[in-house]
């Protein structure tokens, strides 16, 4: 079986050679993973905030309740 050239990806070299030196690791990889680990701990105190004030919420409207049976 012989492999036959198709197409050619333009610079595809150049990008796996700057993606092993140090600046491409850190691009490449460290870069996405600590934007993915901030993205992470911003949505969960927002979350965390949303359901602080839901309880909140649901607190007030069940002393409302006692008020209004008691």
């Amino acid at each position: 079986m012989e492999g036959i050239y198709c197409k050619r990806l333009a610079g595809a070299g150049n990008l796996a050679m700057f993606m092993q030196t140090t600046t491409g690791m850190i691009l490449f990889v460290v870069c996405p993973l600590v934007l993915f680990i901030l993205w992470d701990v911003i949505r969960r105190r927002l979350q965390d905030r949303r359901d602080v004030s839901r309880t909140r919420e649901l607190e007030i409207e069940l002393e409302r309740l006692k008020a209004e049976k008691g």
